[in-house]
């Protein structure tokens, strides 16, 4: 099994984050990655989470990305209070 590991994207940190996450997502679909694995703070503010989302949806939808978020790394209030961090139990 072949594991990706992504740490402290601090999306919302500069202009730059969404052509940076696009290219993380697209080496990640080039390397065939069994699955990735996502820690530390995933965002500086509250609302980029829709950003981390948006481009990561296909891999978050298939059960394929874990994200273990930190303390800026909250993905919202809904993950955290209703237990939905995206990823299959490890």
């Amino acid at each position: 099994m072949t594991i990706a590991h992504l740490s402290d994207l601090h999306l919302g940190k500069s202009p730059n984050q969404r052509a940076a996450c696009l290219a993380l997502r697209n080496a990640l679909s080039e390397c065939s990655s069994d699955h990735v694995i996502v820690t530390g703070d995933i965002t500086l503010v509250r609302y980029p989470n829709l950003l981390f989302k948006e481009i990561f949806s296909e891999l978050l939808a298939s059960a394929k990305m874990t994200s273990m978020p930190s303390n800026h790394g909250r993905l919202d209030d809904d993950d955290v209070e209703g237990g939905n961090l995206q990823g299959p139990p490890m």
